[in-house]
């Protein structure tokens, strides 16, 4: 089996802190984050399972450093980057179909630009362990 790199490993790290910042945000202190980025629509429900989702994707990255084999992770990878990609789609389609104020709309621009980011560097260290 071959072992992931450190690169891999540092962006693994990257990916589990963004997860495990939302995952606060969103399981542990929603309604704070409601008020804070002007939410037009609160479900703390919804916010909660959302931020479980982000811890659980947190964990499954400190999961693959611990495992540190490609072939082994490379499934969970590949899930990790449709479902960023799926994320981007929905926001971009919700940012423009739901009235927001302008604080929400930063908000939601700002986590357009931190997943998309992480897609792109993602799929480029993906195709790197790959080769």
């Amino acid at each position: 089996m071959t072992e992931i790199s450190k690169r891999m490993k540092l962006i693994l790290i990257i990916n589990s802190i963004i997860a495990f910042i939302y995952g606060f945000l969103y399981l542990i202190i929603p309604e704070i984050l409601a008020d804070l980025n002007d939410s037009p629509h609160f479900d703390p429900h919804f916010w909660r399972l959302w931020g479980g989702l982000c811890m659980v994707l947190g964990i499954f990255g400190l999961l693959m450093i611990k495992r540190a084999e490609w072939e082994g992770m490379k499934i969970l990878w590949e899930f990790v980057i449709i479902w960023l990609i799926m994320i981007v789609i929905i926001n971009l389609m919700t940012m423009f179909t739901i009235h927001r104020s302008a604080v929400n709309f930063a908000s939601e621009l700002f986590d357009i630009i931190v997943i998309a980011a992480l897609i792109v560097v993602d799929t480029y260290f993906y195709l790197q362990e790959g080769q």
